[in-house]
């Protein structure tokens, strides 16, 4: 913790159910870190500032589905589907 945020490495859970876990700068993920959603959807990958950046694999836990790509502030920008 620094001044009460998250920083270094460690797990936080949202009140929305959301889990992160890994690399956290001044309160936001930011580096590699595993995101859990409460519906069962996971992103491993790259963080910044709280955003999903550079290369990560999104899994949606119902469909089967994952997803390999490129994010830049959270956005995909290449993306291939594996199912």
């Amino acid at each position: 913790m620094v001044n009460g945020l998250p920083h270094g490495r460690g797990r936080l859970w949202t009140a929305g159910g959301v889990v992160c876990a890994g690399a956290f700068e001044f309160g936001s993920a930011h580096g590699l870190a595993i995101q859990r959603m409460p519906n069962g959807n996971v992103y491993t990958g790259g963080f910044r500032e709280g955003r999903r950046d550079g290369e990560g694999t999104f899994t949606f836990f119902q469909e089967s589905v994952t997803v390999k790509g490129v994010w830049a502030n959270g956005i995909y920008q290449v993306q291939s589907v594996k199912t």
